[in-house]
């Protein structure tokens, strides 16, 4: 994090807490953002200064995902994890145990702090039961966090199937000549910041849950929400897992942070 002196705030700052996190029941709280970058680089920042240094290395994001077939994004691969400019972009290219590990650090990261709300929490990837829930809260006739309608393109980050043909299933079709294609042209099918003030949010303020990044959920391999690559189908509440029967860190799959209250 050598871009900038001053480094802002995280999203999953405990000072914050109830700003960036919302009640889903009596004891589980979800961030209303997906996990972003500046959280996973100060996260980095504290492992390098206490930790082994293979440690460290081992949980580094594999930013080379970008230059993959279908994505071809130089600037990103060589800026998007470290630059300012990326800051609130959503994290990618992480394995379900890197974003477990970081779970367990912010556990104890909060559990540390004196001026936390609760005695006793447990940061967690949520699972498939308490996705759906947060996702669709007060919400159980609808298709999607929204309602039966789909939003405006630019409230929703996901692939329009009317401006191209692109599969959105990359585990049974790869179609980088269309995604290269439809690049050229200028269109963002990329992320979108975790917290940009555009996008739709569902009853409980979360930003994203369908669209952006999918969403690792408990079961491993396992993801939920669509992405920027994802057609409208994916974005359903109840769409099974996308990439059945598993993925492998990539650009288009983040995870977002629930808080399993333990003692009040």
């Amino acid at each position: 994090m050598a871009w900038c002196q001053k480094i802002p705030k995280g999203l999953h700052d405990p000072k914050d807490f109830k700003k960036n996190f919302a009640a889903t029941s009596e004891t589980v709280y979800a961030c209303k953002y997906e996990t972003c970058n500046l959280d996973y680089l100060l996260f980095l920042r504290s492992v390098k200064r206490r930790m082994n240094p293979a440690i460290y290395q081992s949980l580094l994001p594999d930013t080379t995902k970008w230059s993959n077939k279908g994505m071809n994004n130089a600037n990103y691969t060589q800026n998007y994890l470290h630059h300012p400019s990326y800051y609130y972009f959503p994290l990618v290219n992480v394995s379900y145990e890197q974003a477990n590990f970081y779970c367990v650090w912010l556990t104890q990261q909060y559990n540390n702090n004196p001026k936390r709300k609760f005695k006793k929490v447990v940061f967690k990837i949520p699972t498939r039961s308490e996705w759906e829930n947060a996702a669709g809260i007060s919400n159980d006739k609808n298709s999607f966090p929204w309602g039966q309608a789909l939003p405006k393109a630019k409230q929703a980050n996901y692939y329009d199937s009317s401006k191209a043909a692109l599969d959105s299933n990359l585990q049974t079709k790869q179609s980088s000549a269309n995604f290269d294609a439809f690049q050229e042209k200028g269109l963002p099918y990329f992320t979108h910041k975790v917290n940009d003030k555009k996008a739709i949010q569902n009853k409980l303020g979360m930003y994203h849950i369908a669209g952006n990044v999918s969403e690792m959920v408990s079961g491993k391999g396992e993801c939920a929400g669509g992405n920027f690559q994802s057609n409208v189908d994916w974005l359903r509440i109840d769409a099974p897992n996308e990439f059945y029967p598993g993925y492998i860190p990539c650009p288009l799959i983040g995870f977002r942070i629930f808080m399993q209250v333990m003692e009040e």
